[in-house]
């Protein structure tokens, strides 16, 4: 569920700038067509909230007018929870949860499971975020979707590559034998695997064993 909360701040947090752009551009306004100190003044005085409805309703003002909005409705984790079987990759699942939240007209759906390989006691953790296509949440989860990466020394390795055709992200921890994967599926899936004492070509194989391409198709 850390996976929603964060959104749900970068959401907070991406709002509220919007906001103060918005602000900061109304007053730069006022001051060049008003000379009137006065005058800015009561005007700023009737361009402010005077309640939390009416802030929210000047956020989500604000985020439309810079073209940042959410492209369609997440699926209910319900759903998502689907891509997750009870055995998956000859793993029985061990654990599952799944939440819808949203905030201010913004939705995200989030389904985890962990799955236990019993001949080696290893875990996998699978996470799927649907966020409806919305650019913010994509971001705050997963901030190498925009970016090329391929960095590897002594303690391992980050590289940014393909996986099916889907864009990955792929981080391997010597030290702790961790091995971490993440895709972007559609512009609104992020789907997230780790796993602790294996290698990354097991994570793979895990991965690989959903059916991507069915999932990024989801509505």
């Amino acid at each position: 569920m850390k996976k929603i909360t964060f959104f749900l701040m970068m959401l907070l947090a991406v709002m509220s700038f919007s906001a103060c752009f918005n602000g900061n551009d109304e007053n730069k306004e006022e001051e060049t067509t008003n000379s009137d100190e006065s005058n800015n003044s009561s005007t700023a005085s009737d361009n402010s909230p005077t309640n939390l409805a009416e802030a929210m309703q000047q956020v989500q003002k604000g985020l439309k007018d810079a073209n940042i909005g959410q492209e369609g409705e997440p699926v209910n984790h319900r759903e998502l929870q689907k891509f997750l079987p009870e055995k998956m990759a000859g793993m029985k699942r061990v654990k599952k949860s799944g939440q819808t939240s949203g905030a201010m007209g913004f939705k995200i759906s989030n389904a985890e499971a962990t799955y236990k390989d019993e001949s080696s006691g290893k875990t996998f953790q699978i996470n799927i975020v649907d966020t409806g296509g919305f650019s913010v949440g994509i971001m705050s989860m997963a901030a190498w979707s925009t970016l090329t990466i391929d960095k590897e020394d002594e303690n391992g390795y980050e590289r940014t590559a393909k996986l099916d055709g889907f864009k990955s992200y792929e981080k391997y921890e010597k030290r702790r034998n961790k091995s971490e994967l993440s895709l972007i599926l559609n512009k609104r899936f992020v789907l997230q695997g780790n796993c602790r004492d294996c290698e990354m070509d097991q994570l793979k194989k895990v991965i690989k064993s959903m059916d991507l391409k069915d999932l990024s198709r989801t509505k």
